[in-house]
């Protein structure tokens, strides 16, 4: 059958049709909205350290490259009939690096879909597992991972091409491989599933927390998560007759057709291939119609652009100006330290201004009318406003820790809470006001509670925000328990680490110990949890006095409420043996304090886990030797207890799940996360089983000895805790 054939050349110009009618306002759309994607997102402090948002941004550059690639080739071919596919070395490049920005954009869809679920969970654990930091790994890693799926396709000897038709490998498996896996399994089923069902569990969550009322989100999060939604119905409605169609096509794929039912089915695949190209161009008309903000922070961007304010919109200047940190879109009002407002030409020179005037502690500033407050405080905050960067000093907000769904009960500064418009607000009282070292605020009411000190150190709540006054980190540090009384000086400190020395200790040693600590606390946080309202462990080292060492808790007033570790004697060097006090007493406080945790109810190796093995083989060597008197005369802990358990529990595994299971299921005291009691040894067998997941009772047997009551102990204990099971 001829192309001249009326009925098939009517379908030839339809064919041109669509790809002119419909692939070129899905083009110029998806440009500008992509475009627009990638400037807000990029200029917006606040999307800065979201992962949602980073997702977003990430998404719309490489829709961005899809349609740029894709869809402007599919026209030139399709709509104006040129041939495109001359040259093997372009059909071999443009068909991988089509698919690699399309299953990239896939990801990050999928990626986003799953960090809403998170961030709408009620489990406080659930949602920590949403960073910024996590967020960049994956997306490098996706990104990896689809540029070597789509090598072979370029390196491949076979891979050629079928002259005017259709960029195809010869390869008859490859081919199979793409056409099954690739486009249909990588970029549809997975997608498809992956996005339906995590945005159904994320709706299901707004849905109860809408409900109760028990825990509210952020509004940046209540608004990326809207976001989400909205971008994930309008892309199913893209993706799934598009998958329909691929479906169709492979199924078909072997099946002798005639040419009127070929040219049908070539304007059929045509149009669901521009259709499916909505997906990618429509995310921003889906933020913009989800969100009221981003309608907003989108027509402030547009605004300034048309002033040409480029240093505000895409290349901001740096969040500190001389110690004061910059706040976009935020607005101080009040507090005026000025009659009338200054008029500057830039952010930078009302910063000067600011910097340069007696009292002057913020300022706010609009970059339409160029001018410029300087304000006496931060007074209650502020709120945010479109067209308004403000700057407040660095030792105001910045100065305190935030610690989310915590709660420090006690300690009122004042004898009611004060009412603040959100956390900035309380944390500002909290600066502006003598004597607070701390503060809770309750997102619910609006609560804000001044305390003068951390107390016990506090317990989890998900309905609470605390903040810590970041001065606890001193310069100097004056010990005032048991027989020390040094003032110790601060040599080192970063997120994980502060490190103090008194007068004896060689500086020389500051660069290996605060190496081993840091990452030892690091391995410790990762694989155990939380350690009370401060993430930092505080290292004290003596040299020449206080044998031994002995750690403290962040419960615990002795020590200022902060989770210690305390060598004395010395010396401190590099060699074997050298870090094991300060090992051993870290793993005092993964003991006491895992999970955030107050107390053990029973009584462990990062060597391994930080990578130093003649560490982890010297240790090893020298516990397998050493034997005990308790509970039975000749009791070798090491060799007969805890090593056999550590290896058949899969190592850390194992000390990972025994404190876990411990702080979920041991009884505390009533609104605390203190032990109400110690474990007895069925309940410590019963506990340890449960977390290398089998029964240990035969091991306890050859260690400790078995006697009747540690078996009804044991017995009433796996009644008692019947939710820890094992084999």
């Amino acid at each position: 059958m001829s192309s001249n054939d009326p009925y098939i050349r009517q379908i030839q110009l339809s064919i041109q049709y669509i790809a002119l009618t419909f692939g070129f306002p899905i083009l110029i759309l998806g440009i500008i909205g992509n475009i627009l994607n990638i400037i807000v997102f990029l200029h917006k402090a606040s999307y800065k350290h979201n992962a949602s948002s980073f997702y977003m941004l990430v998404k719309s550059f490489f829709d961005l490259n899809v349609l740029v690639i894709s869809l402007a080739g599919d026209i030139i071919i399709d709509g104006f009939h040129a041939n495109a596919l001359t040259s093997e070395n372009w059909c071999k490049f443009r068909v991988p690096l089509v698919y690699i920005n399309s299953l990239c954009s896939s990801s990050c869809l999928c990626l986003q879909a799953i960090d809403s679920y998170m961030c709408s969970s009620r489990n406080a654990t659930i949602r920590q597992y949403s960073t910024i930091k996590k967020a960049r790994y994956l997306i490098v890693g996706f990104l990896f991972v689809w540029i070597c799926n789509e090598c072979p396709y370029y390196f491949m000897k076979s891979a050629n091409i079928i002259p005017n038709l259709t960029c195809q490998t010869s390869n008859t498996i490859y081919r199979t491989y793409r056409s099954y896996f690739t486009i249909l399994v990588l970029n549809i089923i997975v997608p498809v599933t992956i996005i339906t069902l995590f945005g159904y569990l994320t709706y299901k969550n707004m849905h109860t927390l809408n409900t109760d009322g028990q825990y509210r989100l952020s509004t940046l999060t209540k608004q990326t998560i809207r976001m989400a939604l909205y971008e994930i119905i309008i892309v199913l409605l893209f993706k799934c007759p598009f998958g329909i169609a691929q479906i169709y096509l492979v199924s078909t794929a072997n099946i002798v057709k005639d040419v009127y039912r070929q040219t049908q089915e070539q304007f059929i695949t045509l149009f669901f291939y521009f259709y499916v190209y909505n997906a990618n161009a429509v995310p921003f008309f889906c933020y913009f119609a989800a969100s009221k903000s981003f309608r907003k922070q989108v027509i402030d961007t547009i605004k300034r652009i048309r002033f040409n304010q480029r240093t505000n919109l895409v290349f901001p200047l740096g969040d500190t100006c001389g110690g004061f940190i910059r706040k976009d879109d935020w607005d101080i009002s009040g507090n005026d330290l000025l009659s009338s407002p200054v008029q500057v030409t830039d952010y930078a020179s009302c910063c000067t201004k600011c910097q340069t005037t007696s009292g002057c502690k913020a300022f706010a500033y609009s970059p339409t009318t160029k001018d410029c407050w300087p304000k006496t405080s931060t007074g209650g905050g502020g709120k945010p406003e479109g067209n308004r960067i403000s700057g407040y000093s660095s030792n105001m907000c910045g100065g305190f820790i935030r610690k989310d769904d915590w709660d420090i009960p006690g300690n009122d500064l004042l004898p009611s809470s004060v009412q603040v418009s959100d956390y900035a607000g309380c944390c500002v009282k909290c600066q502006t006001t003598s004597g607070c070292k701390a503060f809770a605020y309750s997102p619910p009411t609006k609560e804000c509670w001044l305390k003068t000190s951390t107390g016990n150190g506090g317990f989890s709540r998900s309905d609470r925000i605390s903040g810590i006054d970041g001065e606890i980190v001193g310069a100097t540090w004056q010990e005032h328990w048991f027989e020390h009384n040094q003032l110790l000086t601060r040599v080192y400190y970063d997120d994980d680490l502060a490190l103090y020395y008194d007068g004896d200790v060689a500086r020389s040693t500051v660069p290996y110990v605060s190496k081993y600590l840091s990452d030892a606390w690091r391995y410790v946080k990762r694989n155990y949890g939380n350690f009370g309202p401060e993430e930092r462990l505080y290292a004290i080292f003596h040299t020449g006095r206080y044998s031994g060492g002995h750690p403290s808790y962040y419960y615990s007033a002795s020590h200022d409420f902060k989770n210690v570790i305390d060598q004395g004697a010395g010396p401190w060097f590099e060699q074997l043996g050298s870090m094991d006090i300060p090992t051993h007493e870290i793993f005092h406080i993964v003991e006491m304090a895992s999970f955030n945790t107050q107390g053990s109810p029973g009584f462990g190796n990062p060597p391994n886990g930080l990578g130093l093995t003649a560490e982890a083989e010297r240790a090893k060597s020298l516990s397998m030797a050493n034997s005990d008197n308790f509970p039975r005369p000749n009791t070798y802990w090491f060799r007969d207890w805890l090593y056999p358990w550590y290896i058949q529990g899969q190592e850390t595994k194992v000390l990972v799940n025994y404190f876990k299971l411990v702080a979920q299921y041991f009884p505390k005291y009533t609104g605390t996360n203190q032990y109400a009691r110690s474990m007895n040894w069925g309940e410590f067998i019963h506990f340890s089983s449960g977390a290398a997941g089998i029964n240990m009772k035969n091991q306890a047997t050859i260690a400790f000895g078995w006697t009747s009551e540690m078996d009804n102990q044991f017995n009433k204990a796996r009644s008692d805790f019947a939710a820890i099971i094992y084999t």
